[in-house]
């Protein structure tokens, strides 16, 4: 049963902080907050923070390392980019938080401890090819490549998206072992036409009795 105020993160610098998250701060609010209400200790995040002030990016290894120390709970990140995780320690320090360079699958087959929350944003997507592949379709319509229905997308440029959809579903089955009643999954990339990252991940989600909390640029949810 999810308490009723679960939406209001007892914060108050939290919205003034991160106000600059754009379409993540609802998402990253609710997760955090739940993980807080649950008592969960465990953060793992595949896919670090590569840049140092780039907040349309999400920032999300300096987000999770800050709740991570107000919280007595851990983080771990893992990217298969040694000068990402170097950048990331760098910027975010050390206190609370376990860099890896591994791939992220292998990482989470191998981790060892619950997980309470699970990040995913490795992989990117290809947006500028995908949205050249978008601008040759001399037979497309539309003006905005965000007026694509998913199955549209897939059609048109589904080669480009499957890498990381495939890699996103492949990073949750691994780690099932480590998952919990109250493990909650967090996405980034929804919206990126096509289904985003999370394309094929949201797919097996939904039919294997994990509930849809939250649906925008992540995607967030619980076990029902």
């Amino acid at each position: 049963m999810i308490d009723k105020d679960f939406l209001s993160f007892h914060n108050k610098d939290f919205l003034n902080y991160y106000g600059e998250l754009r379409g993540r701060l609802h998402t990253f609010k609710t997760a955090l907050n739940l993980l807080n209400q649950r008592g969960g200790k465990v953060i793992v995040e595949t896919g670090c923070q590569r840049e140092r002030d780039n907040w349309e990016d999400g920032q999300s290894t300096r987000v999770f390392a800050d709740y991570a120390r107000k919280h007595d709970t851990h983080l771990y990140t893992v990217d298969i980019k040694r000068e990402y995780i170097e950048l990331a320690q760098e910027i975010v320090g050390n206190e609370n938080v376990t860099y890896t360079t591994m791939d992220s699958i292998k990482y989470i087959g191998d981790f060892k401890k619950n997980i309470d929350l699970l990040y995913l944003d490795s992989v990117d997507v290809p947006m500028p090819e995908i949205i050249d592949a978008f601008q040759q379709h001399s037979d497309c319509y539309l003006t905005n490549i965000r007026d694509l229905s998913v199955d549209e997308a897939v059609e048109r440029f589904g080669d480009l998206l499957l890498p990381a959809q495939t890699h996103c579903l492949n990073e949750i089955k691994a780690a099932l072992p480590n998952l919990h009643r109250d493990s909650i999954i967090l996405i980034d990339d929804n919206w990126i036409p096509g289904g985003g990252k999370p394309r094929l991940a949201r797919e097996w989600l939904f039919d294997n009795d994990w509930e849809l909390l939250m649906d925008w640029q992540q995607t967030l949810w619980i076990k029902k």
